[in-house]
């Protein structure tokens, strides 16, 4: 489950994405963001079959070609309406 940006990502992939806040926690960098229906529709995997909100998962970003073709991937547990987010793993830049 992957979203890819080209340069032309649309307004809300943008808007849910830059509403995580990112800090470094006891030398860990976490993101959190409120629970919503816009992540809900954005992330692949954040709502099973029948429509229910999904605990938790992970989703990659993966740039565009031109930025290296890195990928990103990011676990996201949800707590009493939070989401909470760590980067597991950045892949090196494809040439």
């Amino acid at each position: 489950m992957a979203l890819f940006f080209d340069g032309a990502t649309d307004s809300l992939a943008t808007g849910v994405l830059n509403s995580i806040e990112w800090r470094i926690r006891y030398n860990v960098l976490e993101g959190r963001c409120a629970d919503s229906p816009a992540f809900r529709q954005l992330i692949p995997g954040a709502v099973d079959s029948e429509g229910v909100w999904l605990e938790s998962g992970s989703f990659q970003i993966e740039s565009a070609p031109i930025a290296g073709s890195q990928t990103t991937t990011i676990n996201w547990p949800s707590d009493e309406g939070e989401l909470r987010f760590r980067i597991v793993e950045i892949t090196p830049p494809q040439d």
